[in-house]
């Protein structure tokens, strides 16, 4: 997998990152493979419905019950028509949606418990959380975190002084401040290892 050939290659335990639903992809692969140095999350969370308040738990359960219905209909998730989510695979769009729905990772494939190795994985874990994020909120965050029981959870927030670095996607503009604070938490995180 990937985290041996990380391994393999650099002679010492990865570090996993991943950013919103890669956040989600690298806590999943990252808690049932080999030692890690540590695994962090960049605006990242679930999208169950009990997340954060009322409007979130109506679009998200709304989205959660008709996305199977549309994807049955057109072979896929046409996100651009419908300005969310972008063109995506129907198997993706019914896993987010059961994730939505009952808010357990259990994609319709899998073949290990993952809920299971989120809650064994015992390692470093960084969330970190960016200022005007309007599509991962502090309970969607929670939601991830929460089924990381065994882990030893960091949290971090950052608030760029420009706006314009401001949210989900805005901080990838940003020169250095997130990467300076993962990778001052990496440094810790692979010195108690």
């Amino acid at each position: 997998d990937a985290s041996n050939w990380a391994r393999d290659e650099c002679g010492e335990d990865p570090i996993v990152v991943g950013h919103s639903l890669g956040g989600q992809i690298a806590s999943i692969s990252a808690a049932g493979s080999g030692p890690l140095a540590g695994i962090a999350v960049i605006a990242s969370g679930t999208n169950y419905w009990r997340g954060s308040g009322m409007r979130w738990a109506l679009g998200v359960g709304a989205v959660s019950v008709i996305a199977p219905l549309i994807v049955r209909i057109f072979g896929y998730w046409p996100g651009g028509r419908l300005r969310f989510g972008g063109r995506q695979s129907a198997t993706v769009i019914r896993d987010w949606a059961r994730l939505g729905r009952t808010g357990r990772f259990e994609p319709a494939y899998a073949q290990t418990d993952l809920e299971g190795s989120l809650k064994n994985y015992d390692g470093p874990f960084l969330s970190l959380t960016i200022s005007g994020d309007a599509y991962v909120s502090k309970g969607a965050t929670e939601s991830l975190l929460s089924k990381m029981s065994g882990a030893e959870i960091e949290r971090k927030h950052w608030e760029p002084e420009a706006h314009s670095h401001r949210g989900h996607f805005g901080w990838t503009r940003a020169e250095s401040e997130p990467a300076e604070m993962i990778h001052e938490w990496a440094a810790r995180a692979t010195n108690t290892r």
